[in-house]
């Protein structure tokens, strides 16, 4: 977070979480998506579960959030600037969201252009949830099938409206197998489009809760 702090103090920052609980691999290999109905066996908690238990898959993707939104409202506070650049979208299955209804895939995508295109210098994102094999961050939207990956990021990114204000997107990917977002976009470092994504595991590699905590990052 202290790294953060440093590289923005200068900077007007808009950020955008996005959280989703649709699957969990079980094996390090293998998983099933959910398709919108209750979150498969491993983020199913007991009747009087606490959430915030440690070790808690679904606990590490709230606290994530919880972290990131308070790391956003932070840097903001010591820039002394009101806080009205942040966005989040909370994809969780009816069983842990309640009767709230997810958004649609498009509808995802639209607000991601819209933070892409605020009157920013860079844009902090944090994806943190459920990444399968290929590499792609699966969403719990009301669609059958919806993901994000690095190609469709960076699409969004460059075809944003602002390319000589907003210059910097900086992507935090807290799944397994992000490490497959960090090999494509080293693909695409000479074109400097202005890109940097952190990981929290290589692109053959299941990533792990560690804690009530959340993830690597925050």
């Amino acid at each position: 977070r202290d790294v953060y702090k440093r590289q923005t103090d200068e900077r007007q920052i808009s950020y955008i979480g996005i959280f989703s609980s649709n699957t969990l691999v079980k094996d390090g290999s293998k998983g099933t998506k959910s398709k919108g109905k209750e979150v498969v066996e491993f983020y199913k908690k007991e009747e009087n579960e606490d959430i915030t238990e440690k070790g808690n898959p679904l606990a590490g993707i709230q606290q994530d959030r919880n972290n990131f939104k308070r790391m956003a409202f932070e840097l903001e506070e010591k820039k002394n600037k009101k806080q009205s650049h942040y966005k989040e979208i909370m994809l969780f299955s009816k069983k842990d969201h309640g009767n709230k209804q997810n958004e649609s895939y498009e509808q995802v995508k639209d607000m991601i252009i819209h933070v892409f295109n605020d009157d920013c210098d860079a844009v902090l994102m944090m994806l943190s949830g459920h990444g399968d094999i290929q590499g792609n961050f699966v969403l719990e939207t009301r669609d059958e099938e919806s993901y994000l990956n690095y190609e469709i990021v960076k699409d969004l990114w460059k075809s944003r409206k602002n390319p000589d204000r907003c210059k910097t997107l900086l992507i935090i990917v807290d799944t397994c197998y992000s490490g497959k977002w960090v090999e494509e976009n080293e693909l695409y470092k000479l074109e400097n489009i202005g890109i940097n994504v952190q990981s929290a595991c290589r692109s053959f590699e299941p990533a792990s809760v560690l804690s009530y905590k959340g993830g690597l990052f925050l």
